[in-house]
């Protein structure tokens, strides 16, 4: 097994500068430099403490939520066996903050680390790598619904398995690794109420640096109106 493997990067990952987050960029994926433009559904839908209690960005499936631009950033290491993508796992997991360090999980309440496999790696091998995945996913009791909204496919299933298209800019990896989180609250966000949120508690830091980084969803032009009227 020789897979270029990496992490789907969907807001402040790639640009956060706390230490855990250069931590892991620099002992586990290639520099900046090389990553990747993938088109995925993504919105603001989760409101964060860490982030003043505005919105941060979450993987969605819903029918409305249309495609936006994030990044695919290749491992420092090719996947030569399972252990290799599980290391890597783990190490998300610390940095996106699904876990700590010294209680090691790939799925928490609010989060979880998802795979994603490349249609075009033989079947063998993605097979093998999902029965490894599985077997991690057997310690959580994972609530799929958690990350719906009504009848919207889950974005990930039991098996922690990614449930989101495979779109033409993931073809420079033959897998990927994601941090699905929790949509708080359960439903989607309007642009004036995203905005507004961002104005009540006087913090647009995340969305700014998600668009100066080019990590954007289908509503950042009408939030950025709603922002520029008042803000």
């Amino acid at each position: 097994m020789n897979l270029k493997g990496g992490v789907m990067v969907v807001g402040s990952l790639l640009w956060d500068e706390r230490p855990v987050r250069q931590k892991w960029r620099r002992e586990c994926l290639l520099p900046a430099e090389n990553k990747v433009p993938v088109t995925v559904r993504i919105r603001y839908g989760r409101q964060s403490v860490s982030r003043q209690n505005t919105y941060t960005m979450v993987l969605c499936n819903h029918p409305t939520t249309l495609p936006g631009q994030a990044y695919g950033l290749p491992f420092n290491q090719p996947v030569t066996d399972f252990e290799d993508l599980k290391r890597q796992a783990f190490a998300m997991a610390v940095a996106e903050g699904v876990a700590p360090e010294d209680e090691p999980a790939l799925c928490r309440p609010h989060g979880a680390v998802g795979l994603l496999i490349n249609p075009a790696v033989p079947d063998e091998q993605a097979e093998g790598l999902r029965a490894g995945w599985r077997s991690l996913y057997n310690a959580y009791n994972l609530d799929i619904s958690d990350y719906q909204i009504g009848d919207e496919p889950p974005v990930i299933n039991e098996s922690g398995l990614l449930q989101i298209d495979w779109t033409p800019g993931m073809d420079a990896f033959d897998l990927l690794i994601a941090t699905p989180m929790v949509p708080l609250p359960k439903r989607i966000l309007t642009p004036p109420e995203i905005s507004l949120c961002m104005k009540e508690n006087r913090f647009r830091d995340y969305f700014d640096l998600n668009c100066h980084h080019e990590i954007s969803t289908y509503q950042d032009i009408d939030i950025r109106k709603e922002l520029d009227q008042t803000y």
